[in-house]
């Protein structure tokens, strides 16, 4: 099968959407079908690269730093979408987003006649956020938002989403009749307990002694991300062996910096700054909690990868969270923006070993059930059954007429 990938975020980009695309690309390539991937170069030069059966094509884009976030966006790619639609003749085109490089693919398989599948990773509150609007004001701007969603995805003859939850907003929104949940999946061979080699080495580099707790945050410094709410628990929380680790970067990296010395806890929190995919297995490994406080979050890739390394979770009771966390097996739920449970909740894990020790095991049971290669297998099967013009339920059926070629 031929598939064309278009998605505004690609690696090394570092977001939800980013990490998804690729393993996407990445997946159906290792199964032999062939891959052609689209995305927004940072220049106004186009690039090509081929690895096996992937193709990576980035069209002319512009460079724009939004904090520590840099996004590209495509110059007048109609006609070249055109070129390279005709010429790669995909059987499939799977776009990422509404952004206007998916738009104007969503446009081209039409006129071309090619099954379009969408894939839905937005909430409006992920822009909302970064402006302080008065709430009337916000209802019609999020609802503007999801009028894009709509336009882009009208076409689709199948639209996914990582949750049932988030399906329930497509639904809610008049994205789509009836979306198909398909977790973004974990990969559970790199995602692993391993150990303690990678928690000693982390406990040294940030100078910390053998006893201290670590709970860690992964993802975007944000303003939805609601780090603000997990500092404060900090300076809440009283058993003193937890240590803070905020792995990532973001917009609110410096307001969050001046949050923590404000509290007086530069010697409990520790900013790492970004880190590389190839680290984050052992960075991961190395923590004894994980904490996800944003209430935003579809699915929260990093949330998945915490319960395949068997962490408990403590978690935001917002969106599609408690999809994924549930109380007293896995983790713990709090109140949204609420840093006084969240601290109680740490604590309670704190003093806890075999609370955290049962909790974790019960992560990773949770975390088998969003394997990676479910989530290829599944979308395999999704473009057989778009491509044979049949309901996506069905697509099960077949199955063992993936082809090859």
């Amino acid at each position: 099968m031929r598939i064309a990938i278009v998605s505004q975020s690609y690696p090394p980009l570092v977001n939800g959407q980013a990490t998804f695309a690729g393993e996407l690309a990445t997946g159906m390539a290792e199964r032999d079908h062939r891959v052609l991937v689209v995305t927004p170069a940072p220049t106004l030069h186009e690039a090509a690269s081929q690895v096996g059966n992937l193709r990576l094509h980035r069209l002319p884009g512009i460079g724009v730093r939004l904090g520590d976030a840099d996004v590209a966006i495509t110059v007048r790619p109609t006609d070249r979408l055109a070129r390279l639609f005709r010429e790669f003749a995909p059987d499939v085109v799977h776009v990422q987003d509404h952004f206007p490089l998916c738009r104007a693919a969503s446009a081209e398989a039409r006129r071309q006649d090619v099954p379009l599948v969408a894939t839905n990773h937005f909430m409006p509150r992920n822009f909302t956020a970064y402006a302080p609007l008065p709430g009337p004001v916000r209802s019609v701007t999020e609802e503007m938002l999801w009028a894009t969603v709509r336009g882009v995805f009208r076409d689709a003859r199948a639209v996914t989403t990582p949750t049932a939850t988030a399906a329930g907003l497509l639904v809610r929104h008049g994205v789509a009749a009836a979306p198909v949940p398909i977790s973004c999946g974990v990969d559970l061979e790199r995602f692993r307990p391993r150990g303690q080699a990678d928690r000693m080495r982390l406990l040294a580099a940030q100078n910390l002694p053998d006893t201290a707790l670590l709970v860690l945050y992964v993802g975007r410094l944000d303003p939805e991300k609601r780090v603000d709410v997990l500092i404060e628990a900090m300076a809440r929380a009283r058993d003193p062996r937890l240590h803070l680790l905020v792995a990532g970067r973001g917009v609110a990296r410096r307001r969050l910096v001046a949050l923590r010395d404000r509290l007086g806890l530069s010697r409990r929190v520790q900013f790492l700054g970004f880190v590389p995919d190839s680290e984050l297995p052992g960075l991961f490994d190395a923590a004894d909690i994980f904490a996800m406080p944003s209430d935003a979050e579809l699915q929260s890739i990093a949330t998945l990868q915490a319960l395949a390394v068997g962490l408990p979770v403590v978690a935001a009771n917002a969106v599609a969270l408690p999809e994924l966390v549930h109380p007293g097996r896995n983790g713990l739920l709090v109140a949204p923006g609420d840093p006084e449970e969240l601290a109680r909740c740490l604590d309670a894990l704190a003093g806890d070993p075999a609370g955290r020790a049962a909790m974790g095991r019960e992560a990773r049971l949770v975390a088998a059930g969003h394997d990676r290669r479910q989530m290829i297998e599944r979308y395999e099967r999704l473009y057989v059954a778009v491509v044979a013009g049949v309901a996506p339920e069905r697509a099960g059926r077949l199955s063992q007429a993936a082809g090859r070629s």
